[in-house]
């Protein structure tokens, strides 16, 4: 039973991490226009100025592909993917520890080996897709 709370208690914390990265993300789209912030080098005046200019000039929006993400991963520039990181952590943790929480500590053994096998499958395709 202890293991079921466990495992309950960190599909919340993956869920948590999921809603967070998904706030952070849409805080970060609608004040800077891009997930990552500023640029990292300007002091909070010139963040401020920086996007007011933004908001009043005509600038194309900003987009990050998978293959940008893997590229700031191996470069080792995680404040670019840190929203990005804790939606797919959390989203794994949830997939994982909510159906083998079912499994061990509810009646429902069958829907929690099930969602478990289905949990492998999601992600070994979002593996092989990413």
């Amino acid at each position: 039973m202890w293991l079921a709370w466990g495992a309950f208690a960190l599909a919340t914390l993956g869920g948590s991490g999921v809603i967070a990265g998904i706030l952070w993300i849409l805080f970060a789209q609608g004040v800077w226009g891009r997930v990552n912030g500023p640029p990292p080098d300007l002091s909070p005046a010139a963040a401020r100025a920086w996007a007011q200019r933004r908001r009043t000039t005509d600038v194309t929006p900003y987009t990050m592909s998978w293959a940008d993400v893997r590229t700031a991963l191996r470069e080792g520039r995680w404040r670019d993917v840190w929203p990005i990181i804790l939606v797919a952590l959390g989203g794994a943790l949830v997939l994982i520890f909510l159906p083998l929480g079912v499994l061990l500590g509810t009646q429902q053994r069958l829907a929690g080996a099930a969602g478990l096998v289905l949990a492998v499958l999601i992600l070994w395709r979002l593996r092989r897709t990413v």
